[in-house]
């Protein structure tokens, strides 16, 4: 429901419906982002949290499931307070995800709490921390069982939409059946208003621009075969780097690297701009400028450059103009990303989901080249090996090297640089 002002905020008479309750991603991830918001005040006045699950099990034991990986490690008894008050507000009902007997229930579970409500608006919010094998299934029964027309009903899906272009239009396919896109929220990554326009001038991913790796066995970890679930002679990967191109007025000729992996030597998330060399200057051979936007761990945004040694020295060393969240901003607490998303939802304010076009005309990008590394467009590529705890396989370099990527010098270390070791 939106107005002429624009969507609806909710703000009472809600209740948050999360299905899949028992599960991993509504443990660690989305019961302790409502706990944040609850505990700030965010969420609307007199809620009521209601988790949804196949598993079988009573209050007590879904109350300590669902405050498991809510970090208290001083033990605050404030923070103990809250967590109780927490307890208090949320319920669980066990129910299968075919049929309707367990939606039914669900839904005299809901019209029970609505019915201490002091007026007629009936707004429900349901959360599906769910596989996506599952989303046809639960969102007819949600539509069919758990509809309202007294209020406001939008619904967060969880990533991944599929597997392949075919794969997500089927599933797209069966929500817009249920749901409407004013109603549904998902969640995937952040995108700009600019995104669909600047999706349709990437081409899909030529098999020249990948490079693709599996981690072995080294300083006494496992190799990802070694795993007795893992086929013998298994082709998956557990690295990529991608090579991406746009092909507008403002991107022409830039290569976007995209690396992701499995049992590298650090765990991170980054955006990282590398400027070209400097064509002439006082100073040789020095390192490229660059700008970095660091997602995960420590949000940071850092400017890379180089600087005239400090002293009567003359030599060029790598520094930087840096904004480490946690050290500038001391005493705030920086919101978990599901935090910030589930308020968005409450508020109706869909800029940080992915519509269905985004969706669709991302699929296309890459369907090809999932398809040819699960083998459907004829022989499959072989991953190269890489140790356990790497950067990834020996070839990266190389391969990053011929679109004009120069890796950095190791003697640099963001933050901090010691003139000593120079």
């Amino acid at each position: 429901m939106s107005t002429s002002e624009g969507p609806k905020s909710l703000k009472e008479n809600t209740v948050i419906i999360v299905l899949g309750a028992s599960g991993d991603l509504a443990k660690k991830k989305t019961f302790p982002a409502l706990f944040g918001l609850y505990r700030q005040n965010f969420l609307p006045n007199d809620v009521h949290i209601l988790g949804y699950a196949r598993t079988k099990m009573d209050e007590a034991e879904f109350h300590k499931r669902q405050t498991q990986y809510i970090k208290n490690e001083s033990d605050d008894q404030d923070l103990n307070a809250k967590i109780e008050q927490f307890k208090s507000l949320s319920t669980y009902v066990a129910g299968d995800y075919d049929g309707d007997n367990g939606y039914q229930e669900l839904n005299r579970k809901i019209e029970e709490i609505e019915s201490k409500y002091k007026s007629q608006e009936r707004n429900r919010l349901f959360y599906m921390a769910l596989p996506p094998s599952v989303f046809q299934k639960v969102a007819i029964g949600l539509k069919k069982n758990c509809y309202t027309d007294k209020g406001t009903i939008r619904v967060i899906v969880e990533k991944p939409f599929g597997k392949d272009l075919q794969s997500s239009r089927e599933l797209l396919g069966g929500l817009k059946q249920n749901f409407t896109e004013e109603e549904t929220f998902r969640i995937d990554h952040y995108l700009g208003k600019e995104m669909v326009k600047v999706l349709k001038a990437i081409p899909p991913v030529s098999k020249e621009d990948v490079l693709l790796g599996q981690y072995v066995s080294a300083n006494g970890k496992p190799g990802y075969l070694d795993d007795d679930t893992v086929p013998p002679n298994s082709n998956c990967p557990t690295f990529a780097a991608v090579v991406l191109w746009i092909h507008n007025e403002r991107w022409e000729g830039v290569p976007f690297i995209l690396k992701a992996g499995k049992a590298l030597n650090e765990a991170k998330v980054e955006v990282r701009v590398q400027y070209k060399d400097v064509t002439q200057g006082v100073f040789r051979d020095i390192a490229r400028n660059e700008l970095v936007m660091r997602i995960q761990p420590s949000e940071a945004i850092y400017l890379k450059f180089n600087a005239k040694t400090p002293g009567l020295y003359s030599r060029a060393m790598p520094t930087e103009m840096d904004l480490t969240y946690k050290r500038r901003f001391a005493d705030t607490k920086i919101p978990e990303a599901y935090e910030a998303l589930i308020l968005d939802a409450l508020h109706g304010d869909k800029s940080n989901f992915v519509r269905d076009d985004e969706l669709d005309v991302a699929w296309k990008i890459f369907t090809p080249i999932l398809h040819w590394i699960e083998g459907k467009s004829g022989q499959p590529p072989r991953p190269k090996p890489y140790p356990y705890g790497s950067r990834g396989p020996k070839e990266l370099d190389e391969f990053i090297g011929k679109f004009g990527y120069k890796r950095g010098k190791s003697d640099y270390s963001w933050p901090v640089t010691n003139v000593s070791n120079l």
